[in-house]
Formats: C-alpha cells, sequence, structure tokens
C-alpha cells in the first residue's frame, strides 16, 4: 500500500511555502530541490486532470443512458396503452414490468451523475488550486536564481531571513508530519454492514411480491385511467 496517497501529497503540496522552502535549502542544492518539488506538482497536476476526465466520462454515460432509457419508457407506455385498450393484461404487466426496472435504473444512474459532479466540482477545484501553487513556485524559483545571480549582499539577506525562521520552521514541519501520520492513520478505515440472520430465499419471495404489487398497482390505475376517459368521452 502507497505510504503516500494522492490525497495526502496534495495537501502536503498546497500547504508548502515557496519561499520558506528555499530558506531551509541553503547549501544544499535549492534551485534543484525546487526543480524536484515542482515536478511532483505535475505529477499531481496529471493525476487530478485524468480524475476529472473520468468524472466529466461518467457524466456524459449517465446522462446519455438516462435520456435513451427515458425514451424507451415513452415507447413502452404507449406499447401499454395499446395492451390495456385490448384487454391484453398479461402484455401490459410485462410492459409495465419494464417501465419499472428501466425507472429504478434511472433512479440509480441519477445518483451517480449527481455524485460524478460532485466530484467533478472537488477535482476542477484541486486542478485550479495546484496550478495555482505551481506558478507561485515557479515565480519563486525565478526571483531565487536571480537574486542568487545579483551578488553576495542579496544572498547574506535571504540567509538571515533563513536563520531567524529555523524554529518556526522545524515547528510547522513537525506539526505537518504529525498531521500526515494522523491522516494515514485515519485511511482505509472501513465499516462492514451484514445483513444478520435474515433467509435470502425470503428476502428474495418479499422482493418480488412487492414488484408484482407495483406491476399491478401501475395496471390499474392504468385501466382505471382508460374506464374514466372512456366515460368523458
Amino acid at each position: 500500500m502507497p505510504s503516500d496517497t494522492l490525497g495526502n501529497r496534495i495537501i502536503r503540496l498546497l500547504s508548502a511555502n515557496a519561499h520558506s522552502i528555499l530558506d531551509g535549502l541553503e547549501g544544499r542544492n535549492p534551485e534543484a530541490m525546487m526543480n524536484q518539488f515542482i515536478r511532483e506538482l505535475d505529477e499531481a497536476i496529471g493525476e487530478v486532470a485524468a480524475a476529472l476526465g473520468r468524472d466529466e466520462a461518467a457524466k456524459h454515460l449517465a446522462a446519455t443512458s438516462i435520456a435513451r432509457q427515458n425514451n424507451e419508457i415513452e415507447v413502452l407506455a404507449e406499447r401499454i396503452e395499446v395492451a390495456v385498450r385490448e384487454g391484453k393484461d398479461a402484455v401490459a404487466s410485462a410492459g409495465i414490468a419494464r417501465q419499472l426496472d428501466l425507472e429504478d435504473t434511472i433512479a440509480a444512474l441519477h445518483r451517480s451523475l449527481a455524485e460524478a459532479s460532485e466530484k467533478a466540482v472537488e477535482h476542477e477545484r484541486t486542478l485550479l488550486g495546484l496550478r495555482a501553487k505551481r506558478r507561485e513556485m515557479e515565480a519563486a524559483l525565478r526571483a531565487f536564481v536571480d537574486a542568487r545571480a545579483r551578488g553576495t549582499a542579496d544572498q547574506g539577506r535571504t540567509a538571515d531571513t533563513a536563520l531567524g525562521a529555523t524554529t518556526g520552521r522545524d515547528k510547522a514541519a513537525k506539526a505537518e508530519a504529525g498531521f500526515n501520520r494522523v491522516l494515514a492513520n485515519a485511511t482505509g478505515v472501513t465499516g462492514t454492514l451484514t445483513g444478520g440472520d435474515a433467509d435470502p430465499a425470503q428476502l428474495k419471495e418479499l422482493e418480488t411480491l412487492q414488484r408484482n404489487h407495483r406491476i399491478a398497482e401501475r395496471l390499474a390505475r392504468l385501466k382505471a385511467s382508460r374506464g374514466e376517459a372512456n366515460t368523458a368521452g
């Protein structure tokens, strides 16, 4: 199991402060280390962008399926009406059964669509945040390189700033490490619900009875509507 999940990496990357990183890397090739950090950002950006693409694909698939199945329900409604008019209850019941299946599927698809839409919004916001952080890091790196090129005076001021901030950075680093450990330990904890001692055969029979009842109810409503229409006519 990876020790550094995408979620943890994103938290760490977005929480980083460019100037603190550069100050803390004095004497340890800060330019190379910052470039490595930017590469990590690029990897995270790629992964989040891919996740966003999957969200959009799931939204499109769900919306397309909902439209197609709604259309099938409308076609079935016309055929069921004909069957009821001709007194073919068995045929009408079969059509109603198919309608109920489609309606249940559509309800599930709507839930999936809502979930995919929510994830897409979250991934899009994360992507914007990562891209903004990348721009921040690049700007800080450019400023650092320019300052170093201007001479030892600017380097001395940078070193003084780093010395004064060392204690605060150490505390922040320890706090971040502790937070990451807690977050890592918290991941993967799941609860499992079981069916208890329920008899699967009885549950299946109950499901069948409920389904047949729904079919009979709808057929009765169609017949009643048909009778009212004939009376009105």
